[in-house]
């Protein structure tokens, strides 16, 4: 089965969920925060290759020729548009890496400061995993 998941940040993930409970799909993303698929010409490409694709699950999305309803339109019954996940909270393991002070070059999305701050103080992966615990969160925002 050939899935298309198009939307925001959050495809990889979902795209990632899909595969893990049906391993046997082909799953294909449209990540609109990716700085690849920011052109017109790369998303319009991305949309015409649509043709042989089972499932299109989609975000809301104001991209005309990627619209959930037009291409609910094309498609009908094979589009299904998602909501998007949300978390109204302060998780203090949330950070962006920037490269060169450039939002979104090649490091784009969230990222865990808590590896960070581990990779930055040259720990293994092991010590890495057992600084996530209640008393590493306890303490705060770490320097790394």
């Amino acid at each position: 089965m050939r899935i298309a998941r198009i939307g925001n940040c959050q495809v990889q993930t979902i795209a990632c969920i899909i595969g893990r409970a049906l391993p046997e799909s082909d799953v294909s993303i449209l990540d609109f925060s990716d700085s690849t698929t920011a052109s017109s010409a790369a998303r319009i490409r991305y949309a015409e290759d649509l043709s042989g694709v089972n499932l299109i699950l989609t975000h809301w999305t104001k991209i005309s020729h990627l619209e959930t309803e037009a291409l609910q339109s094309r498609r009908g019954e094979k589009v299904i548009r998602l909501g998007n996940f949300f978390f109204g909270g302060l998780h203090p393991d949330v950070c962006y890496l920037e490269q060169k002070g450039e939002h979104g070059a090649k490091l784009a999305g969230y990222h865990s400061w808590t590896i960070l701050a581990s990779f930055m103080r040259g720990l293994s992966r092991e010590q890495a995993a057992a600084n996530f615990n209640a008393d590493w969160f306890r303490v705060g925002c770490r320097d790394p």
